[in-house]
C-alpha cells in the first residue's frame, strides 16, 4: 500500500526526495542537529511500517490501520528525532545506523536477494545497521559525513527516478 502511495504521488516525492538528498550529500555534517531530527524521524517512520508489514499485514488489513500506524510512527519520530538532535552523538550513531540500512538495502539488492532466503535479507541488514551504528560512536565525524552522503546520494538517485524510472524498489523487487 505504501508503494502504490509512493507511485500515485511521485512527482511530490521526488523533489522532496532530491531536495532532501541534496541536503543530506552537501551539508549533511553542517547541518547535523537537523539533519540528525530528520533521520531519526524517517527511521521511526520506516521502523513502524517494517513493524507493521511484518506482524499485522494481510489481504485483509484495511488502509486506515496503515494510515494509524504511519501517524503514530511520525508522532514518535517527531519526539525520537527532537531528541536525538538534542543528545548528538546518540543521534550520530543513528544516523550512521540510517546509512547502514541503505548499505544494507543496496546490498541486498545487488547479492543477497539471489539466494531468495527472507532471513538472509534481515541478517544483512542487521549486521549493516549494527555495525555502522558501533562505526557512528568510534569514529563519530566520518561516519556522520559517510552517512549523510550515502544517505542523501541514495536519495536523490530515489528522487530522479521518480521522474527518469528504471530504478526499482528494493523492498518488492526480491
Amino acid at each position: 500500500m505504501v508503494w502504490t502511495y509512493l507511485a500515485d504521488y511521485e512527482m511530490y516525492f521526488g523533489v522532496a526526495f532530491i531536495i532532501f538528498g541534496f541536503l543530506f550529500t552537501f551539508f549533511g555534517r553542517r547541518l547535523v542537529g537537523p539533519t540528525i531530527c530528520f533521520v531519526g524521524f524517517l527511521a521511526s517512520i520506516v521502523l513502524s511500517v517494517l513493524i507493521f508489514y511484518t506482524m499485522f499485514f494481510d489481504l485483509e488489513t484495511e488502509l486506515s490501520q496503515l494510515w494509524t500506524v504511519l501517524g503514530i510512527g511520525a508522532g514518535v519520530g517527531l519526539v525520537a528525532g527532537c531528541i536525538l538532535g538534542c543528545y548528538v552523538k546518540i543521534g550520530g550513531a543513528v544516523v550512521a545506523g540510517w546509512g547502514g540500512f541503505v548499505g544494507g538495502l543496496l546490498l541486498s539488492e545487488v547479492l543477497i536477494s539471489k539466494f531468495g532466503y527472507e532471513w538472509l535479507f534481515w541478517l544483512t541488514i542487521v549486521i549493516c545497521v549494527s555495525a555502522a551504528a558501533v562505526a557512528g560512536v568510534l569514529v563519530f565525524d566520518h561516519a556522520i559525513i559517510f552517512a549523510t552522503a550515502g544517505a542523501g546520494a541514495y536519495g536523490m538517485m530515489r528522487g530522479i527516478s521518480f521522474y527518469a524510472g528504471h530504478y526499482y524498489n528494493e523492498f518488492t523487487i526480491a
